[in-house]
């Protein structure tokens, strides 16, 4: 693996993602690459957001400039589009197979072509709920050059609410900057404030436009003015956030359908009064191996005490604490009656003390049996079940691989050890040490999520977050049955018509496709406080010309997610490989960069790169410098290229999960987006005259 002989200069792409993040302040000395123009426009309509980066920026110096820098988007996310601008061409980046795409690679690099890389760092604090990935390029002298990333994300309900948090990460003035939202919802505005990175002051936005289709409309537009940004001390170190909640819908939720077959459903409770709340059974099972000692430990006792001050008197409750040894609070479930509560907090106070190894099997499997000794199988029904299992590290002591640890839990967890699930998993992985693709394999297999926490500042409120989006389940074992035109629609048309649990503050999604022009119908059947519950008057929603293809982009973007999962948690080789072929056959179909895909340009030449003549041979020159670029995000509606993507096969310098490639003749240049898992070193590149780049 090729590594770099000295530092170089690294740039921040401004971010737009769904979770909150605090990224380190870089500061820049350089004055001769210039970011003129930064402009983030999103789209949000049902739920789907496309976004835009459009940036323009310009190479003062008479020579050829080699720079690194970080472009970051959501881990959601699918990347659309990529392209990059002169005053004499556009140069887009084209989909292939990640196989056929490592051979354009490989092939570029015999001819003499030097590589260049993006790829992704997983050993940064700064990497939560997003991708991180390091870029070096050569921008030549005196250009200007305008570069176009554009992706889609589905925004997901958390906690009642709806968000998404733009970040600026610059400590550098734009001379022009503008981030413009809009959001189009069938439902109205219930809630909608938005927060800029300057001030910190939440505003409440009001005023709101009717579409001619009926839909509700709000618009945020912020331009801040140079002497704005400039008054800031530390640059932009808070986050542009989007909150909003809709009205609830009737009972059942709402479906959305086109004209080409496809609908979705979203469902959610309608209020979330207490008496309407499920009881539920929790256990908490806690890592208290030698790695959690001091200020995590101590952390893990702070907010246990608070998320136990929360239960209701009518949940149950247990502790699990491990290291070498699996030790429980209580041989069975407890009330959570306040004295129950405070002998909880002492137990928690004193054993909680960091030491020894980690003992991941023993502990998973003392906390799910507790669910088979306490409640009659009629009762089952209307109760929740969930484990939430936190952990900074691997197996090291006991059953440590991995496989025998998911074939253990599903043996005692599912019905029949086949089908999910008696207890919902939730998984918290701790810092940087924790195993998360397994912790994230084994909560979705027991449909559950995982939530990284990335160091002991924020370990406290995403532990508190998590538990706020699950404290409040409303329905259990739901189940969706879709018709069109009265005949069935089959179960491998939709992404998936079963659901174990519903918060009353979260919502479900599921999508499908059937012929064209049919009219959608839905049934709901779930179980619920006290009783079965049937939805069969379900609202449906004809979607036109913009929300017509959203609607299409946001089929294929949840039939893919819904497939890659598919494979990373299936057990039988024949079956990942069926839901990986029909993730790769949709992503080259509909142009998504997933795990399976690459895209790649083939087509560069630097001497179409320039606007302003430049050397005809470069003589480029490394800067020893580290900071926060701009770089943005926005969302346009006609983009239709896609992109979360993988590459394993590359030459042996370079190991690499995931990428997106740019590739060249031989006066050109190859760029890779690496998305994979595994941490990447920079490679020497001579490439694309000008790219979106800004120094600290």
């Amino acid at each position: 693996m090729f590594v770099l002989k000295q530092p170089v200069r690294v740039l921040s792409f401004f971010l737009f993602y769904l979770t909150v993040c605090h990224s380190e302040r870089l500061k820049s000395t350089s004055k001769t690459l210039f970011v003129k123009e930064l402009s983030i426009v999103s789209n949000v309509s049902i739920r789907y957001a496309n976004v835009l980066v459009r940036s323009l920026v310009e190479n003062l110096e008479t020579e050829d400039d080699e720079i690194s820098f970080q472009v970051r988007i959501p881990k959601e996310a699918f990347i659309t589009s990529f392209s990059i601008i002169t005053s004499e061409k556009t140069i887009n980046a084209v989909i292939k197979e990640k196989d056929v795409a490592a051979e354009e690679y490989n092939s570029a690099k015999e001819e003499g072509v030097n590589a260049g890389t993006v790829t992704q760092q997983t050993n940064v604090a700064d990497d939560i709920g997003r991708d991180i990935f390091n870029v070096k390029v050569n921008v030549a002298a005196q250009t200007t050059l305008e570069f176009r990333l554009e992706y889609e994300e589905l925004l997901k309900k958390n906690a009642g609410k709806y968000s998404q948090k733009l970040f600026v990460d610059s400590d550098h003035v734009i001379p022009r900057l503008e981030v413009f939202c809009e959001y189009r919802e069938k439902q109205n505005f219930k809630q909608f404030s938005y927060q800029n990175p300057l001030d910190g002051r939440k505003i409440i936005l009001r005023n709101e436009e009717m579409s001619d289709d009926g839909s509700f409309i709000r618009k945020v537009q912020w331009n801040p003015s140079v002497s704005q940004q400039d008054s800031t001390q530390f640059g932009f170190t808070k986050p542009f956030e989007i909150e909003y909640e809709l009205e609830p819908p009737k009972d059942g939720g709402i479906v959305y359908y086109n004209g080409n077959g496809e609908f979705v459903h979203f469902f959610s409770p309608t209020s979330c009064e207490e008496e309407d709340v499920m009881s539920k059974q929790i256990v908490f099972v806690i890592d208290i191996s030698g790695s959690m000692q001091n200020d995590p430990v101590k952390q893990v006792r702070q907010t246990m005490a608070q998320i136990l001050s929360r239960l209701r008197l009518k949940d149950y409750f247990n502790i699990v604490i491990f290291n070498d040894y699996a030790t429980s609070w209580s041989t069975r479930f407890r009330q959570a009656t306040a004295a129950n509560i405070e002998d909880a907090k002492q137990f928690v106070s004193s054993k909680v003390i960091a030491k020894g190894s980690t003992n991941i099997n023993d502990a998973l499997l003392k906390a799910i049996s507790l669910f088979s000794q306490t409640l009659e199988s009629s009762e089952d029904f209307h109760i929740g079940q969930m484990v939430v299992f936190l952990t900074d590290g691997s197996p090291t002591v006991g059953v440590t691989n991995r496989e025998d640890i998911r074939q253990n839990v599903r043996d005692i967890n599912f019905y029949d050890g086949v089908m999910c699930c008696k207890s919902i998993i939730h998984a918290i992985a701790f810092g940087k040490g924790a195993d998360r693709n397994f912790l994230r394999t084994l909560a979705h297999e027991n449909e559950g999520t995982l939530t990284i926490v990335r160091d002991i500042d924020e370990e406290s409120e995403s532990f508190i977050d998590l538990y706020h989006g699950i404290e409040s389940p409303f329905y259990k074992n739901i189940e969706f049955t879709f018709t069109a035109d009265e005949k069935i629609i089959p179960e491998a048309n939709i992404t998936r018509p079963q659901f174990k649990l519903l918060d009353c503050n979260a919502d479900i999604v599921v999508a499908g496709r059937t012929y064209p022009n049919a009219e959608i119908h839905s049934v709901i059947i779930a179980s619920e406080n006290n009783d079965r519950v049937v939805f069969d008057n379900i609202t449906t929603v004809r979607t036109r010309d913009i929300d017509e293809k959203k609607l299409a982009r946001l089929f294929i973007y949840e039939r893919v997610k819904q497939l890659l999962e598919e494979a990373d948690i299936s057990t039988d080789s024949k079956s990942k490989k069926l839901a990986n072929d029909k993730a790769l056959e949709l992503s080259l179909e509909h142009k998504f960069v997933t795990p399976l895909t690459s895209l790649v340009v083939t087509e560069y030449s630097p001497e179409k790169l320039t606007n302003i003549p430049g050397p005809t041979k470069s003589n480029s020159k490394t800067k020893n410098n580290q900071g926060a670029s701009s770089f943005g995000t926005g969302a346009i509606y006609d983009a239709y290229d896609y992109g979360v993507d993988d590459l394993t096969s590359q030459p042996d310098y370079v190991d690499i999960d995931n990428s997106l490639q740019l590739v060249g003749g031989n006066s050109a240049s190859f760029m890779t987006f690496n998305y994979g898992i595994k941490i990447i070193s920079f490679l020497t590149i001579q490439i694309l005259y000008k790219l979106f780049v800004y120094f600290f």
